[in-house]
């Protein structure tokens, strides 16, 4: 028995209803997770990236406070030995 070109037009389109019912959820479900994507997820990355931004440039300054702490240091060193100078005259 021959399928006729009818019977493969019939076939064809049960096979796409049956596929459409199947995809719809899943159409559905994806257009769900864009949207939780766009408008949740993506906002608070975002807000995590302007934390770490404030974070690195904390980083930066704790990275230069060993050199200023020499500075002082320094300096604090200088102004004791001109201070007894000037005291023990």
């Amino acid at each position: 028995m021959a399928l006729t070109k009818e019977d493969l037009q019939a076939i064809g389109d049960l096979i796409d209803k049956k596929l459409d019912s199947k995809l719809t959820p899943i159409q559905e479900h994806l257009v769900q997770v864009a949207l939780t994507q766009e408008n949740e997820v993506i906002p608070r990355i975002q807000l995590l990236l302007e934390g770490h931004s404030g974070l690195v440039h904390k980083l930066k300054q704790l990275e230069e406070l060993p050199e200023q702490v020499e500075d002082i240091q320094a300096t604090v060193s200088v102004l004791k030995h001109v201070f007894k100078s000037h005291t023990h005259s």
